[in-house]
């Protein structure tokens, strides 16, 4: 996701979560880390929290749509941004078959990464606060099978959603245009 949709704690947060996957690294790529300024300034925000930058990856974005897909097949675990959710990175990870795990915050963009898992029903990888979502990432990353067995469905539970049923959101757009349509002829009498 895009650095700016991370909040201050962020950082703090995956660096809790790192603590406590010690075998584990983690991969950040976005177009704000185009620059080593960038990637070294990342690099410290994380040793400040105790994370050796030998276990960071920060990368640029990958120059075309099938290297920036292609990459997700590097990924176990994809961990939503907080309080700015993903939505695209979301919907991405999945479709590739990689779980993600997101918070639930108190407005629209801090919810997308819970509508988005709920619709394809992993309410299980969704936090209700930011302790939750280190100890679910923490459990899954430590269960190898169960991320084997989400990334193996992911993609057809995302084709079978409502997510991908273009049919039915149609019908459903219509009818709140007729809804209101209807509503307004009402209203203007």
């Amino acid at each position: 996701n895009a650095l700016s949709k991370h909040g201050p704690g962020v950082v703090g947060d995956w660096s809790r979560i790192l603590a406590r996957l010690p075998d584990s690294r983690l991969v950040l790529k976005a177009a704000g880390l185009a620059s080593d300024a960038a990637r070294q300034r990342i690099r410290e925000r994380f040793a400040s929290g105790g994370v050796d930058p030998s276990r960071l990856e920060t990368l640029p974005p990958a120059p075309a749509r099938a290297a920036h897909l292609e990459f997700y097949r590097r990924l176990d675990i994809a961990l939503d941004s907080f309080p700015y959710n993903g939505t695209t990175t979301t919907c991405e990870a999945r479709g590739m078959g990689v779980p993600v795990v997101s918070c639930a915050g108190d407005r629209h963009a801090a919810r997308v990464g819970a509508s988005l898992l709920h619709r394809v029903g992993l309410d299980e990888l969704v936090a209700r606060d930011i302790d939750e979502y280190v100890e679910i990432a923490v459990t899954l990353a430590q269960d190898p099978a169960r991320i084997v067995s989400l990334g193996a469905d992911l993609r057809e539970r995302m084709r079978l959603s409502p997510l991908c049923d273009a049919p039915a959101f149609t019908r459903d757009l219509e009818a709140a245009y007729f809804a209101m349509m209807r509503s307004a002829k009402v209203a203007s009498g």
